[in-house]
């Protein structure tokens, strides 16, 4: 009822009014009327929730405001009695989201404008250790506030 869900998953217009003009389409003698273009639209919006991964910081706030739970790294810091600010918490978030897309999209491969040899990100088993535990803390911890 707010539109915070509707701000989060936005299809395009053409593709509902498609669907909705199926859904009008009147078949066979006397005019059939075929079914209701809700849950075709409901189907499209699930197909495009699926297909985002909502791991962005902003994706995060999103999520959470819909939820009712505003400034959540916030509520992160009272919660584990943190001297670190939530603008900390916000920074490692977004430098782990970046992290997991240059694993995930770019093979961890570093960006090169000429590639003659291929190289890599360097990568410490101290500090991975580190950032599974936060990412572990961090997933509790929001499985507690938006249960």
């Amino acid at each position: 009822r707010t539109g915070e869900l509707d701000k989060m998953v936005e299809i395009d217009l053409s593709k509902v009014y498609q669907i909705a003009q199926a859904a009008r389409v009147r078949t066979g003698r006397g005019g059939r009327v075929r079914s209701r273009p809700g849950h075709r639209i409901k189907a499209a919006v699930l197909e495009k929730i699926y297909t985002q991964t909502y791991l962005s910081l902003r994706s995060v706030d999103q999520v959470c405001a819909a939820c009712g739970k505003k400034a959540i790294f916030s509520k992160l810091v009272t919660a584990w009695r943190s001297q670190k600010t939530a603008n900390h918490y916000r920074e490692r978030w977004s430098r782990l989201y970046r992290r997991r897309n240059q694993i995930a999209h770019e093979c961890d491969i570093v960006r090169q404008a000429q590639t003659r040899l291929v190289r890599f990100h360097r990568v410490e088993p101290a500090e991975i250790k580190r950032d599974i535990t936060f990412v572990i803390r961090f997933g509790r911890f929001l499985a507690r506030e938006l249960d």
